[in-house]
């Protein structure tokens, strides 16, 4: 049990941030409640007396919230990685795309799309992205992007998915054509 490896490597090594990260991604996986309430003081203390800057530890700590139903301190926690992250960070597409995702969950369809669009800079192969990019365009009624991003995810997908991406398609593409059909 990865749990109990990790207990008593935190009971020998508290004050590592990486060691806390670790135990609470173990509780976390476990998806029960009460384990992620159990995970969510590891994160809190690792960020407020550990290490307040490191980004995987805002971004399991905006898991939890997010989990938990804390929207305001699941976007917090993300803020605070972006601003700590430097421009070229490997991590900063996982950080953009959680903010992106809640703030659509939050309704705010504006920043989401530019939290993907700088999730998107420089190229993507995660089709997943391109495909909840294209369902924000379409919501916001970017029919033509929204069109051309399905179509690049559509390459992408693996063929399990394709039939999901290929319907979000042609529903795009309906709505686009009856939108050129109204005068």
């Amino acid at each position: 049990n990865a749990e109990v490896a990790l207990e008593e490597a935190f009971a020998v090594v508290p004050y590592d941030p990486a060691v806390v990260d670790e135990l609470a991604t173990a509780k976390m996986m476990q998806g029960s409640p009460a384990k992620l309430r159990e995970a969510l003081p590891l994160l809190e203390v690792s960020r407020d007396k550990l290490d307040p800057e490191n980004p995987q530890t805002l971004r399991l700590l905006s898991q939890a919230y997010r989990e938990l139903d804390r929207p305001a301190e699941a976007k917090a926690a993300l803020d605070a990685a972006m601003e700590h992250l430097p421009a070229k960070s490997p991590e900063r597409p996982g950080i953009l795309l959680a903010r992106a995702e809640l703030a659509r969950e939050a309704g705010d369809l504006k920043q989401a799309e530019a939290d993907y669009r700088l999730a998107l800079k420089g190229g993507t192969s995660d089709w997943r992205l391109l495909f909840n990019f294209a369902l924000i365009l379409k919501d916001t009624d970017q029919l033509a992007e929204s069109a051309a991003a399905l179509q690049e995810a559509l390459t992408l997908a693996p063929a399990e998915a394709r039939e999901q991406v290929q319907q979000a398609l042609e529903q795009v593409l309906e709505t686009q054509k009856a939108g050129s059909a109204t005068p």
